[in-house]
């Protein structure tokens, strides 16, 4: 016998009090518009507020170094170390605050409603599949797309910073990653330089920021703060450890920079926050749930993605309101991309299909998650991709040897 319908709820609103993505002037997407703009490129993005265009330009190399998952937050609980010290300002991250979409706008400056990377786990409607996006493979594992004869740049369809500026390109990357077909598609024309380990990034670093004879823009990305914040959490002992070993790397890097016309820039892609197996939702615990649903969850664990059936938007509506209300905030898709939180330039082709038809933002540290057969099971500690001021703050360090 068919389940009674559940009556219907008001969609919630996200609560006013929390943070929201600036793309004005404070922004990654704002600092990299100031970038672009002293290399010589346009912006559909005011340059940032607190740092000038006229300021960088006259440099013969402009460094951007990214940590990945160096959150404002985090470094403020820091004040002894050399990054807190040339702290210049705080920038907002973009929505999701998670590595795709952050990562693909350093790599293209645009934001995610321009590029059209809107989480780990994002619909490509011209293939009719889930994928993750940054091994470019189907959610449920299986043969790569490269292997199936697809190209990253052209399925992702945006344009690298790099065929946008005048100046020499550079990229420093782990090795593996190095050419990696997301790495392929936002790197462009740049020169590209693999590392091995954290020596060997400050060392490479300084050796290519110290070579270039020309107006030259450097882009490096040093991931490992992420990657030990989600296995062992944001405040744990490794993070400490590790924070410390790169606050000192940069220390020593900013010595072998002297006398060089560098401005060097430190930022990230966003903070993390710390959950725990009791915050999680699990979505096969709520088969109604998942019944109206139409594809797996999309998007990161703090803001999922959900495509919901025709005809049960209301019966998906009221459920959450009824019995996940106190967890998460379900919002209308198309509602939060009007209100600006995804970007406001023109909207990039396919970004409506990667939104699905409702954003379900988790609230305190709650994540949300399912199963998809053939996927290998993963937990986190430290996740990101939220609307917490932990998440989605960044710090911008500028160093200026002269």
């Amino acid at each position: 016998m068919p389940t009674a319908p559940l009556p219907t709820a008001p969609v919630t609103a996200i609560p006013p009090a929390w943070p929201r993505p600036d793309y004005a002037g404070n922004g990654i997407v704002n600092l990299m518009a100031t970038l672009i703009g002293a290399c010589g490129g346009q912006s559909n993005y005011p340059p940032m507020a607190q740092l000038s265009v006229e300021r960088l330009r006259p440099r013969r190399c402009l460094a951007l170094m990214v940590i990945d998952g160096l959150g404002y937050e985090f470094l403020s609980r820091h004040p002894d170390s050399f990054l807190f010290h040339h702290l210049h300002s705080r920038l907002s991250s973009v929505f999701p605050s998670t590595t795709v979409s952050a990562i693909t706008t350093y790599g293209t400056g645009l934001a995610p409603r321009e590029h059209g990377l809107t989480g780990w786990f994002t619909y490509l409607r011209a293939l009719d599949s889930v994928a993750t996006i940054l091994p470019f493979r189907p959610r449920q594992g299986g043969s790569g797309y490269r292997e199936l004869g697809l190209d990253a740049a052209e399925v992702f369809n945006f344009g690298s910073i790099f065929g946008r500026i005048r100046r020499r390109g550079h990229v420093i990357s782990a090795a593996q990653l190095i050419d990696s077909d997301f790495s392929r598609a936002i790197n462009g024309s740049a020169q590209k330089h693999g590392y091995r380990n954290l020596d060997d990034f400050f060392a490479l670093s300084a050796r290519v920021i110290r070579g270039v004879q020309e107006p030259s823009y450097v882009y490096a990305y040093w991931p490992e703060l992420d990657s030990l914040s989600h296995r062992f959490g944001a405040n744990s002992a490794p993070v400490e450890t590790h924070f410390r070993a790169l606050d000192n790397g940069v220390a020593r890097l900013s010595e072998q920079l002297r006398g060089s016309d560098v401005t060097l820039l430190i930022c990230a892609d966003h903070g993390l926050t710390d959950t725990a197996p009791s915050a999680t939702v699990w979505l096969q615990d709520h088969p109604r749930l998942a019944d109206t649903l139409r594809l797996p969850l999309c998007g990161e664990p703090r803001v999922a993605y959900c495509y919901v059936r025709p005809g049960r938007q209301e019966e998906f509506q009221a459920y959450m309101h009824q019995h996940l209300a106190d967890r998460c905030v379900a919002v209308p898709a198309a509602q939060l991309a009007e209100s600006g939180y995804f970007g406001v330039g023109p909207e990039h082709p396919e970004f409506g299909s990667r939104i699905g038809d409702f954003a379900v933002l988790m609230r305190d540290n709650y994540v949300i998650r399912d199963r998809v057969a053939g996927e290998r099971p993963f937990e986190q500690i430290g996740v990101h991709g939220g609307l917490t001021a932990a998440e989605l703050y960044v710090p911008l360090v500028l160093y200026e040897p002269d």
